[in-house]
This record gives structure tokens, C-alpha cells and sequence, in this order.
């Protein structure tokens, strides 16, 4: 969570700098999205993506807190589970629990006068727990999201949204070093789809 705090200081500095910026090209709080998807698609080879099926759908929040011009630094969240197609990579569980936490930078750039796209990164802590019976496992994982957000006006301040997201994730664990890259190295990508709810775009 080391990563957060330097991402959050980093947010704090923008808010400083916003006290001296014209009105207009600053807002706050003005963009809040929710959607449901899918996750761990099309994964790399690792302990992670080989063990387990795809996500179960994932719901998806993000709030944009502090807005310069077509800049927005905010936070995102997700929350999952997957189940194991194969105990042999893994360990004797049925399923994994996961949740993710972390801030992200996005720019907004509209392409027609109904549709934006929005590419953007993350910072991704996500906690895992797996368990089966009374046997419980828990761990970490910091990871680079790397998204592009379709969105469609469907409203004043309304609109639906299609996104995808590619995620480098390094699992914090330890293990011997024959191993490291195939349990702590996993990759893989998201879709979801959901609304968002934006004000100062179209």
C-alpha cells in the first residue's frame, strides 16, 4: 500500500495547485461510475490464471474526485470470485475471494458529439482470500491497470459505458526463485459494462 500513499500525496498536491486555477477548468466530484464485468480473461501463464475459471461478474465503482480540464485523478473499486477449474496449481480450495482498491488518472476525449472515449491508469491493491471447509488462504497483489473506457450520451449528464482493461499484477509472496515468475507474475484482462455519470464532458 506503499504505492497508494505516494498516489494519494500526489492527489493532494493537484487539489494545492487547483486553489489557483480558473473556476471553470476545475471541478470536484462530478463523475461517478457502476457497472458489472468480467475478469480474468485471456490471462498469462501463471499460478493465478491457470488455477481458476473466469470471475464470476465483477461490480465495478470508480469516483472521480478532483477534475482539471479533460484530467481526472480518482478512486475505483472491485469486488469478485473466482472459482478453481484445477487444484493441481493451486491447493485443495473451491473458490477465491477477491476485492480491489486503488486511485486512478483518466482523460476524457470526446470524438463526436454522443461519445467520449476515456483511456486511463491504475494503481490496483487487491486482497485474496480462498477457502474450502476450514482451510483459509490469504494474499496480496499490486498491479498496473491499463484501461479504455467506451462511453455513449444517453442522457444530460448520463452515459453507458464499454471498457476494457489490462492488468499487471505482481502477487506478493514468497517462494523459491524457480518459481517466482509463474506464482507472482499475473496478467490478464477485464470488460465490464455499467453507466456513468458525468457533468463537463459533452
Amino acid at each position: 500500500m506503499k504505492k497508494f500513499g505516494l498516489l494519494f500525496a500526489l492527489f493532494c498536491s493537484f487539489t494545492t495547485f487547483a486553489q489557483n486555477t480558473p473556476e471553470e477548468n476545475v471541478w470536484f466530484a462530478k463523475d461517478f461510475q457502476v457497472g458489472l464485468g468480467l475478469s480474468n480473461l485471456m490471462p498469462n501463464e501463471s499460478m493465478m490464471g491457470d488455477a481458476h475459471k473466469i470471475a464470476k461478474p465483477v461490480i465495478y465503482a470508480r469516483l472521480g474526485i478532483f477534475h482539471y480540464k479533460q484530467f481526472t485523478l480518482g478512486l475505483h473499486g472491485n469486488a469478485s470470485t473466482m472459482n478453481l477449474k484445477n487444484t493441481q496449481y493451486y491447493g485443495d480450495f473451491d473458490r477465491t475471494n477477491y476485492y480491489t482498491l486503488g486511485p486512478y488518472l483518466s482523460f476524457f476525449q470526446p470524438v463526436s458529439p454522443n461519445i467520449i472515449l476515456e483511456p486511463y491508469l491504475s494503481y490496483d491493491g487487491t486482497q485474496y482470500r480462498s477457502k474450502y471447509n476450514d482451510k483459509k488462504l490469504s494474499y496480496s497483489s499490486d498491479a498496473l491497470g491499463i484501461g479504455l473506457d467506451f462511453e455513449y450520451k444517453i442522457d444530460t449528464n448520463a452515459y453507458f459505458i464499454f471498457g476494457l482493461k489490462y492488468s499487471i499484477s505482481k502477487l506478493n509472496t514468497n517462494t523459491n526463485p524457480n518459481w517466482e515468475k509463474y506464482l507472482n507474475n499475473y496478467n490478464f484482462l477485464s470488460a465490464k459494462i455499467g453507466f456513468a455519470f458525468a457533468k463537463h464532458r459533452l
